[in-house]
């Protein structure tokens, strides 16, 4: 016999994630249960592979939209960890400045 939990119990509660959730973003990832707010421009920059997945309409309520554009279409990743995901935007968003800087 196997107990189940009541729904709420289920449900894991997506957050904003305390660093990349930035006011300027324009696109929205879910990872784990964390929902990241960033710019797409590195995205489509640097990866075949966003370049589709940003490209791709999936908005049933308006196909203009591209996925990822709203927070209820974001794209979820679901072969990696908010952690690595994380650390996968640092290398954008580099919280070192003074590392670039040669007197």
């Amino acid at each position: 016999m196997s107990l189940a939990l009541p729904l709420r119990y289920r449900v894991k509660r997506i957050t904003q994630d305390p660093d990349y959730y930035l006011t300027g973003g324009d696109t929205f990832f879910i990872v784990s249960n964390f929902i990241f707010k960033v710019h797409c421009y590195f995205f489509e920059r640097e990866s075949h592979h966003f370049q589709e997945l940003l490209a791709k309409a999936d908005n049933l309520l308006d196909p203009s939209v591209p996925s990822g554009r709203t927070i209820t279409q974001g794209i979820r990743l679901q072969e990696i960890d908010a952690p690595d995901f994380q650390l996968f935007l640092s290398i954008f968003y580099n919280p070192r400045y003074s590392i670039y800087y040669y007197p």
